[in-house]
């Protein structure tokens, strides 16, 4: 297998994402109440920086480089307001589980440079944690 993707199981992952200084779920998580992301980057070394950090993130939570190519279009579309904010959320939550999901959401939320694609994924996934489980039925 030639990919740089790791199979850790979801105990590695999660240890990973709340020992990790840079992403800590426990300080971002729920970091205003006005949001359930963390604060949009303030400069573009941040961005960057937070940007490599959740790539590799996202990367070791994926089986192989055809999911990550699956996130890629999902995000690309979703930027591109091909598919709206609620089939993004599920979409991205159906490729890596809610588990993982709701450990990876809120960063590429806050790391999306257009405030109304942040603001529209802010409400959906509000809506999305408070439901008892965790689904993105049809209204």
């Amino acid at each position: 297998n030639n990919n740089n993707y790791n199979n850790n199981n979801n105990n590695n992952v999660n240890e990973n994402f709340e020992n990790n200084s840079d992403y800590n779920v426990e300080n971002t998580f729920f970091s205003t109440l006005s949001s359930p992301f963390p604060e949009h980057p303030q400069n573009k070394q941040e961005l960057e920086r937070r940007n490599k950090i959740l790539v590799e993130k996202i990367k070791d939570c994926l089986i192989d480089s055809s999911s990550f190519n699956r996130f890629r279009e999902l995000s690309r579309k979703f930027r591109n307001e091909e598919i709206n904010p609620k089939q993004y959320c599920q979409q991205f939550f159906d490729l890596f589980g809610i588990e993982k999901g709701k450990l990876l959401f809120p960063e590429v939320a806050s790391l999306l440079p257009e405030a109304h694609l942040r603001d529209s994924l802010s409400t959906i996934y509000t809506d999305f944690i408070r439901q008892p489980s965790s689904s993105l039925s049809s209204s």
